[in-house]
């Protein structure tokens, strides 16, 4: 099913202004619809079909949507990411994984908030998991470049005031 809010926005596919539905489906597959008749424009798989979920609406900005993959529930952990979607094709174009690979955690349940003239965007990372590594931008709030999602800058929340599943 759908946990999020959709987004709507004109989208030139073809060469032509098409007015797109963009979901993240529970499926971890996140959909643009044609707005008007429900047609699958294209889907892309944004983590593993088990135990991923996309919580978080998306944004759009510049021709790319925004998302953020999160576990189901936790259960299983997974690692958490965020993505940029070119919004005519699919083709993801960046991933920020929010903690190293082969780590679990970092979850992204919310939506991001975009500040285009900056050319920014900012999203909140939910608890760490297992990892042998550090994971600082779990839990954390964390900032990326628009354009092709470096990293500018975090914070993390003190280690002193975390909770288990402090997400």
């Amino acid at each position: 099913g759908v946990a999020s809010t959709a987004t709507v926005s004109i989208v030139t596919i073809g060469g032509k202004s098409t007015t797109v539905l963009l979901v993240g489906g529970g499926d971890a597959n996140f959909y643009a619809l044609n707005a008007l008749t429900g047609a699958i424009i294209w889907k892309r798989l944004l983590g593993p079909a088990m135990g991923s979920f996309l919580w978080s609406s998306p944004a759009v900005s510049q021709g790319s949507v925004y998302e953020g993959l999160s576990s189901q529930l936790d259960c299983p952990l997974i690692q958490g990411q965020f993505f940029q979607i070119n919004a005519a094709t699919g083709v993801i174009q960046n991933t920020f994984n929010v903690v190293p690979t082969g780590c679990t955690g970092g979850s992204v349940w919310g939506s991001p908030t975009l500040d285009v003239a900056a050319g920014t965007l900012y999203f909140a990372s939910g608890n760490p998991g297992s990892c042998s590594q550090t994971e600082p931008y779990a839990p954390a709030l964390v900032e990326l470049s628009l354009s092709n999602l470096t990293l500018i800058s975090s914070w993390q929340v003190p280690k002193s005031q975390q909770i288990p599943d402090s997400d």
